[in-house]
């Protein structure tokens, strides 16, 4: 810490040292988990599996998208008889989600699963001079 604090105080070659180890840094991970159940009585054993999958990858890829691009998504879902009819999901963005991926996929209780998915994403110029400064104020 007290070699970076006296780094510090040399700004322009304490610029370039940082653009140098900083330059190397070119993405940030980003996770996100997402669940989702299935209680649909005309399907059977393994369809209601995989509706309960689906369900938590659209719920980890919208958390996905919240974190990285920082808008939200609309859905709705109509329930009678305390069971869903329908279940809609309403996306309006200007970005597009590319790059993530399935990380696992488990069961975490009868019918419901939780679904784990990582996307890295490039950083620019200016999210990398804001690390710098970061390590600069040690």
């Amino acid at each position: 810490m007290m070699l970076i604090s006296l780094l510090g105080g040399l700004s322009p070659a304490w610029s370039q040292v940082c653009s140098d180890v900083y330059g190397e840094i070119q993405t940030k991970r980003f996770t996100s988990v997402g669940f989702g159940t299935s209680t649909e009585e005309w399907a059977s054993v393994g369809q209601r599996q995989l509706i309960a999958i689906q369900s938590a990858k659209r719920d980890a890829y919208q958390t996905m998208a919240e974190q990285v691009y920082g808008f939200r998504l609309k859905g709705a879902t109509t329930v009678s008889g305390q069971t869903v009819k329908s279940d809609r999901l309403k996306i309006d963005v200007d970005a597009l989600v590319r790059g993530a991926y399935v990380v696992s996929v488990q069961p975490i209780a009868d019918d419901v699963y939780e679904v784990r998915l990582a996307m890295n994403v490039p950083l620019d110029d200016e999210q990398l001079e804001k690390l710098c400064d970061e390590v600069r104020e040690y």
